[in-house]
């Protein structure tokens, strides 16, 4: 069962990166925070950032709405799971900002479960609405670059949510945007790794 995460933290902060050798994944649905909590969590825990997208994109040489464009979603999600399949044998405690389908597709939360740990930022349909519903935010997401009005968008999260938050929940931790206090984003995340790192 995930982890939600506390707010009382109960180790000493210099213990994170002894007990999580190994990547990180911030999964969620866009607009969740992944990137901008990502680099913070980075920073805080002394180790490397990366974004899956951007990884992608270079690789590609390709914007994502382009890519999307030129070869469509299935052959995306193929680029995902070809990119997360070279993490397997990694060791190494990066913080990693998947992309917001990448769990949902071709068995990758087992996979993310299997060779790192995975934390799931979950936020409200509001939330995300409030986020999303801007013309910077929606270019460069081809999924809702169509979806025009704060309603109409709604209804589309609200419904994708329902599709993949059963991938989402399967993640190690669980972590409620609703409780987030600002400063305090390692002492949360270090709460939350005890139960799953404490020796039984």
């Amino acid at each position: 069962m995930p982890s939600t995460w506390s707010l009382k933290p109960n180790k000493n902060d210099v213990l994170v990166m002894f007990l999580v050798q190994k990547p990180i994944f911030l999964i969620g649905y866009m607009g969740c925070g992944k990137t901008k909590s990502g680099k913070k969590l980075a920073q805080l825990l002394h180790t490397q950032f990366i974004d899956s997208d951007v990884q992608i994109s270079n690789k590609e040489n390709l914007s994502i709405p382009e890519i999307f464009a030129r070869h469509g979603e299935a052959y995306f999600r193929i680029l995902e799971h070809n990119w997360l399949q070279n993490f397997g044998h990694s060791r190494t405690p990066l913080v990693i900002a998947a992309g917001g389908g990448m769990p949902c597709f071709n068995d990758n939360i087992a996979l993310m479960n299997k060779i790192g740990l995975t934390v799931y930022l979950q936020a409200s349909v509001n939330l995300l609405v409030k986020r999303l519903a801007t013309p910077k935010a929606q270019q460069k997401r081809p999924l809702i670059a169509h979806l025009k009005t704060p309603l109409v968008l709604a209804a589309h999260i609200a419904s994708q949510l329902t599709e993949r938050e059963p991938y989402y929940l399967q993640a190690q931790i669980v972590y409620l945007l609703t409780i987030y206090r600002r400063g305090k984003l390692k002492q949360l995340f270090l709460a939350a790794l005890t139960p799953i790192y404490t020796p039984k």
